[in-house]
């Protein structure tokens, strides 16, 4: 299931609109109790694949995994349902 979080994100990707810029390294800190960082995870995403009419349609994730987020390391790939 999605998070809030999660949504700010994906809506940066715009799936219904051709993606051009898009992320490629992010870097996500938790804090504890004290607001002294707990943990850094860095994700990079690379190697993207568009369609011929410009839409994504894959990418690759490396490192770690985006807290919160729907994208898992390794290839991910996108598909389109026109209505």
């Amino acid at each position: 299931p999605e998070s809030p979080e999660a949504t700010l994100y994906i809506m940066a990707l715009d799936f219904g609109k051709k993606s051009r810029n898009l992320l490629k390294r992010m870097r996500t800190e938790t804090y504890d109790d004290t607001g002294t960082v707990d943990e850094t995870l860095t994700t990079d995403f690379s190697d993207p694949y568009f369609s011929s009419d410009g839409y994504l349609l894959e990418w690759t994730v490396v490192g770690d995994e985006p807290l919160s987020l729907p994208f898992f390391p390794g290839r991910n790939a996108f598909r389109y349902r026109c209505r």
